[in-house]
């Protein structure tokens, strides 16, 4: 995965095909999707992640994940 910027505490880096569980886990969390749209399935998550490489191919910038240094999560 490329890394995209690092800080002391963070890493943003592109996404991965592993992410897809975490995300949708994440999003499917009711504290978290108060303040979306609503809940997705996990095939929508995977699509969302997909959707941020073609936008970093063709745009040249996306939507980036963010990881903890400390626990990779």
């Amino acid at each position: 995965m490329k890394k995209i910027i690092q800080t002391e505490r963070l890493i943003l880096r592109q996404w991965a095909a592993v992410d897809s569980q975490k995300y949708f886990e994440i999003i499917s969390d009711e504290k978290v999707v108060e303040f979306l749209l609503g809940k997705i399935t996990l095939q929508e998550a995977k699509a969302f992640i997909k959707r941020q490489h073609d936008n970093q191919n063709k745009y040249g910038y996306c939507l980036h994940a963010a990881e903890l240094k400390k626990t990779s999560e």
